[in-house]
């Protein structure tokens, strides 16, 4: 058991204590301390050669530093969490708690499960992480399957198991989810999911005719052509559905009744294209002809045929256009960005675009002076570039208000699972089956094209 009241480094204390958030902590605190939490995060600790009797937190200092600071506030002084922390601190006391147990090792053995605990699975050595399928199942076993697997499942009990679906969206069943749920899946299709029953409902009743439509629409998106640009809104989820529109399996409206010949009495007046009789022939009369009319028979009115629109050009190279960058080198790689092919090029690309974010995100730091928590700056390895990224977005768009900018706050948030997001781009260079399209590279230039337009256009204006 190591004491909370131990020793701690006050440079680490003052790195993490800034941005710790002291009510998790507090939430966290009975789990810490009495040992109730997963035998595999136990904090790792080394004894203090200077200090005897006293130790060091290797694995856990951020939650040692926070459990410290709620002991002695006074510790957080002058730095934006403290009132957090003070307010916090009676309610910690009033627990008694002041012990943690720990693992006590030497740096090197420490080091040796610390590695295989946080870094990327060490080929097969480490913890895997999971993917979206793996928690997907995690979540079915515990009742909440997402709609994907509901519509498996539901496909599976009426037509049997289909080759190729699972297979298919297995790569993307985060777009597949987001399809699903889909509000124009009932209104277009007459589909739901019940959340409750884990179960489609079909509007019609016809369970078959559901399994069908849910089959058709599976094996569509399952298809290599199918890419997240194409349902990315609303709009083009509902563009998407239409394309089932023809086998929906929606209540079919009542027929309207015909009217009798009743109920619509001839009109007094008719108008007739072409009189029975003899059609007379030569100049036409005023009462033949209306003013401006020419002679022979009347044709109905024609409209003109819409002009045939132009099908839309996508750009075939990765970078677009129109960033001004003093940096001789960096500007010498734009320029190369510019003229990289996409679809002859597309594992390059995949790895470039995430390069080529996080080197601009640095030259905008070090240009500007802008500070870095990690006392060994901004290159250090052990800085994320979702934090790199959240830095430089404080910088230029502090209020959140540059609606462009949705997209990189979301990496700079940590979101998995999008096109744009910094788990998807990794796996683009690391995974040779993950390799997004031509098309879906290029979405991603653009979605962070905004971010690196005001970062340039900063660094412009302070004359860098």
């Amino acid at each position: 058991m190591a004491r909370i009241c131990g020793s701690l480094n006050l440079l680490v204390f003052i790195k993490i204590s800034s941005f710790i958030k002291p009510e998790k902590i507090l939430l966290l605190k009975p789990v810490i301390c009495r040992g109730d939490y997963h035998p595999s995060s136990l904090l790792i600790v080394t004894g203090d050669a200077a200090n005897p009797g006293q130790y060091i937190a290797l694995e856990g200092n951020r939650r040692m530093t926070a459990l410290k600071t709620l002991t002695n506030p006074s510790l957080a002084a002058n730095l934006p969490t403290y009132e957090r922390f003070k307010k916090l601190s009676a309610d910690f006391l009033a627990l008694g708690l002041n012990q943690a147990e720990c693992v006590v090792l030497d740096r090197s053995e420490a080091q040796h499960w610390i590695k295989r605990k946080h870094y990327n699975a060490m080929g097969g050595r480490g913890a895997l992480k999971w993917d979206a399928v793996a928690t997907a199942r995690s979540e079915k076993a515990e009742g909440r399957p997402p709609k994907w697997m509901i519509a498996l499942d539901f496909i599976n009990a009426h037509l049997g198991e289909i080759p190729g679906i699972f297979e298919g969206i297995e790569s993307k069943t985060t777009t597949v989810e987001r399809v699903l749920g889909s509000s124009h899946m009932s209104g277009v299709l007459g589909l739901a999911f019940d959340v409750r029953t884990n179960s489609v409902v079909v509007e019609n009743g016809d369970a078959k005719a559901g399994a069908e439509l849910l089959k058709d629409i599976l094996s569509a998106m399952a298809s290599k052509t199918f890419t997240e640009t194409l349902v990315t809104s609303a709009k083009l989820q509902q563009d998407y559905l239409q394309n089932f529109a023809h086998k929906n399996v929606k209540n079919k409206a009542p027929a309207t009744p015909r009217p009798s010949p009743a109920a619509n009495p001839p009109s007094t007046t008719t108008t007739t294209l072409n009189p029975p009789g003899p059609h007379p022939t030569g100049p036409a009369t005023p009462a033949q002809t209306p003013p401006g009319s020419t002679s022979g028979p009347a044709s109905p009115p024609t409209t003109p045929p819409a002009p045939k629109s132009k099908p839309a050009k996508f750009r075939r190279h990765l970078a677009d256009t129109g960033l001004r960058i003093n940096n001789q080198a960096l500007n010498k790689f734009y320029a190369e960005l510019k003229k990289l092919n996409v679809e002859t090029n597309p594992h390059i690309s995949a790895a470039m675009v995430r390069i080529f974010l996080e080197k601009c995100t640095l030259v905008f730091h070090e240009d500007l002076g802008v500070p870095c928590r990690n006392t060994n700056g901004w290159r250090d390895h052990g800085v994320k570039l979702k934090d790199k990224v959240s830095a430089a977005l404080h910088k230029i768009d502090p209020q959140k208000k540059n609606v462009q900018l949705v997209y990189v706050w979301e990496v700079a948030n940590g979101v998995q699972g999008k096109l744009h997001t910094l788990d998807s781009l990794n796996q683009a260079i690391h995974d040779h089956i993950s390799l997004p399209s031509a098309r879906d590279i290029i979405t991603v230039w653009d979605r962070y094209h905004p971010y690196l337009l005001e970062i340039f256009s900063a660094l412009e204006k302070a004359g860098k």
